[in-house]
């Protein structure tokens, strides 16, 4: 079902999906991976000693390979190696029994954490990637190991311990320097210094957006909704949620509620919201567009319908607009910036 219901509601209708960005040759790479699993699970079947030594090249090629991708172009990590990650399993019979319980889980957890790029292949390809490096890195250290071990490149065990804790040192080095210098980058922005959010840090154009944002929120609005929703601005406000607490869907506290919530549950916050004579309204059109991958009619939902029949805009900072009833008299002052980035 983590796979049909997204096919359903998110590929099919175009809801909120970003494909992974993978050639049709990585296709014939995975099939290439499933016969050469068959070949070497009958190859293992058979006392032959001679394999391992033909597999170690392999294992060196293949890992120096996905070194050299995880360095230049690691996107193409995980076409390349998922579909040999059974490598993780080619062990010789007097290999270390406590390493094939881990073998196996890292195996399976590898392949299965590249679904956490599905449906949505944003920033979820990154983390997908952590576990994608360590396998060529460990069939790297395979095939270095049993060719040391048979007697070719054998002073390649003498460096490799040094080796490994140089590499260690210098990342372990590298760390505190881009924490400090992050560090310094962070305390150049522009405090928020809103509840709960003191320590954030923003663009300076950002933090005024927000600050207007407030302000005005405050001073002439008994509740608000935005389109798309913005969470953090109740928080900061202290305004109440629209929507009922004993009532489905419920207060509305989402982001998209355009898709998460059904025609009858926006509906419901509509209801609600016309009962507040002072309500207003957030607009933030590029923010729309952000969510709405489908490109679907806005005014096909019943809440944004409401916002945008009801509503008019009287002031604005950036991308955002600020909305009051038709039958209110209100005037504001432009906000202090030019259009900015969709919220995170």
């Amino acid at each position: 079902m983590l796979v049909l219901d997204h096919i359903r509601i998110n590929v099919n209708q175009g809801y909120w999906y970003t494909s992974v960005e993978l050639g049709r040759v990585w296709i014939a790479w995975a099939l290439s991976g499933l016969g050469a699993s068959v070949m070497v699970s009958r190859a293992l079947l058979r006392p032959d000693w001679t394999f391992y030594r033909r597999l170690a090249p392999v294992q060196i090629m293949f890992g120096a390979c996905g070194l050299l991708i995880s360095l230049f172009a690691p996107r193409l990590l995980l076409g390349f190696v998922t579909p040999f990650c059974w490598l993780l399993l080619c062990q010789e019979a007097d290999g270390s029994p406590r390493q094939t319980h881990a073998r196996i889980l890292l195996c399976t957890t590898t392949v299965l954490q590249t679904l956490y790029a599905y449906p949505i292949a944003g920033s979820q390809t990154y983390f997908v990637r952590v576990l994608l490096i360590l396998v060529p890195v460990i069939l790297l250290i395979d095939g270095l190991d049993y060719v040391s071990r048979t007697g070719r490149l054998a002073q390649v065990r003498r460096f490799a311990r040094p080796a490994s804790a140089v590499t260690l040192a210098m990342c372990a080095l590298s760390y505190p320097v881009l924490a400090y210098r992050a560090k310094l980058l962070y305390a150049s922005l522009t405090p928020l210094n809103m509840p709960g959010a003191e320590r954030v840090h923003l663009e300076k154009r950002e933090a005024q957006d927000y600050r207007w944002l407030v302000d005005n929120l405050r001073q002439h609005c008994d509740t608000f909704v935005g389109l798309p929703g913005i969470p953090s601005l109740y928080f900061w406000t202290g305004k109440p949620l629209p929507g009922l607490v004993h009532r489905s869907p419920g207060t509305l506290n989402y982001d998209n509620w355009m898709y998460t919530l059904s025609s009858g549950q926006q509906q419901a916050i509509a209801d609600d919201l016309s009962q507040h004579p002072n309500a207003c309204a957030v607009y933030h059109p590029s923010g729309v567009d952000f969510w709405n991958r489908g490109k679907l009619d806005v005014r096909g939902w019943p809440l944004a319908n409401y916002i945008l029949t009801e509503f008019k805009t009287i002031g604005h900072t950036g991308d955002y607009q600020f909305m009051i009833r038709n039958q209110r008299q209100l005037e504001l002052p432009t906000g202090p910036s030019p259009p900015t980035r969709p919220p995170a």
